[in-house]
């Protein structure tokens, strides 16, 4: 690996103001995800990083006057191959309605190609404009009738957990058997080490839901009422609004928002087909359907990029700040939520060609 200290060094200039920015989005509202307000202010970009907030000179400029200037959108939970498209498909899907991050849990191919599925996807997926982060599958199988190619074992999620780009174990689906103290989920739970937990636990309530966040499972996109996410944001879960082709979980969870903040809540698409994204949308069309229900703006906004960041550990995604991968959006209006510009690591998203098939 090269040495980073000339690259940061550089930032530095930038940001002081001693060098050119590669480029400058000028003029433009930039939402804060840390007080969630809009400041007016250019965006000073280096090396795909964001350099500054303020005043300042680039190589290149992009006019934001009269635009809203967003993070890039992330998908808190999402299984890929729902889309029933190539990775780079799907990537040139979403990219352009402002989705510039996901976090799957390849579950379908874990079950029908075992780990070496598993560890292909991770690799095709290494030089896409999309970023795709994973957990590892927790359930394969799901359950006792299906028959996969063969099941997980501890040590399998253990070879996962070692890729770079695997930050988390996936749903725990068992979920009677992780209250139960099963010890083969409990022998899953171990090996997940210092890793992040995924939840799967539709309608568990009172000291069952105790029992199965005592596990350390800390999120949930499974809630479909109010009564079940309450309960979740009080066991201290995070709670994965979820609106998917069949489950739409929106409009019941929504007026948790008011309720109590956007804290630890974020969107997922878990299960969104191909023809609904291309007619309706993916995470922007969360956002959109988010304000409409009565959420500000700022928080469904923050809630599909900040938040998702926050709870998988990127660290360096989800806002638009000093030292953030310079994923951006610029937005005409906070109704519609299509995006006029998507910039991926400080470049403009251009059109994508299609994938060549043999």
């Amino acid at each position: 690996m090269g040495d980073p200290a000339p690259d940061l060094a550089r930032r530095l200039a930038v940001a002081r103001g001693d060098e050119p920015a590669d480029l400058v989005v000028r003029g433009g509202r930039v939402l804060s995800v840390f007080t969630r307000e809009w400041l007016p202010c250019d965006v000073a970009i280096c090396d795909g990083v964001i350099a500054g907030l303020g005043e300042y000179e680039g190589h290149e400029t992009i006019d934001a006057v009269g635009a809203y200037v967003a993070p890039g959108l992330i998908d808190a939970h999402v299984h890929l191959e729902t889309s029933k498209l190539l990775v780079s498909e799907f990537a040139r899907l979403v990219l352009p309605l402002g989705t510039t991050a996901v976090v799957a849990d390849p579950h379908e191919i874990a079950n029908v190609l075992g780990t070496d599925g598993v560890h292909w996807l991770v690799d095709v997926c290494e030089d896409l404009p999309l970023d795709v982060f994973f957990t590892a599958s927790s359930c394969v199988p799901a359950s006792s009738f299906e028959s996969p190619r063969r099941p997980f074992t501890p040590g399998d999620l253990a070879s996962l957990l070692r890729r770079k780009r695997v930050i988390g174990l996936a749903e725990m689906m068992n979920f009677p058997g992780v209250i139960a103290g099963d010890a083969a989920e409990l022998a899953k739970l171990a090996v997940s080490g210092n890793a992040h937990v995924d939840g799967h636990a539709p309608g568990v309530l009172g000291r069952e839901l105790q029992a199965y966040a005592a596990a350390g499972i800390r999120s949930d996109h499974e809630a479909f009422t109010a009564e079940e996410g309450r309960e979740r944001l009080r066991a201290g879960m995070w709670l994965l609004i979820r609106e998917a082709s069949a489950a739409r979980n929106l409009r019941a969870l929504a007026p948790l928002v008011a309720e109590f903040g956007p804290s630890r809540m974020a969107f997922c698409t878990d299960d969104r087909e191909p023809e609904h994204i291309a007619a309706d949308g993916h995470i922007n069309a969360i956002v959109r359907d988010a304000v409409a229900l009565g959420v500000s703006p700022e928080d469904a906004l923050t809630m599909a990029s900040h938040h998702p960041a926050l709870w998988h550990g990127l660290g360096a995604l989800g806002a638009i700040a000093p030292g953030y991968q310079a994923d951006l959006l610029l937005l005409r209006d906070l109704e519609r939520f299509v995006p006029e510009v998507v910039l991926k690591r400080g470049r403009p998203v251009g059109p994508i060609p299609p994938t060549p098939v043999p």
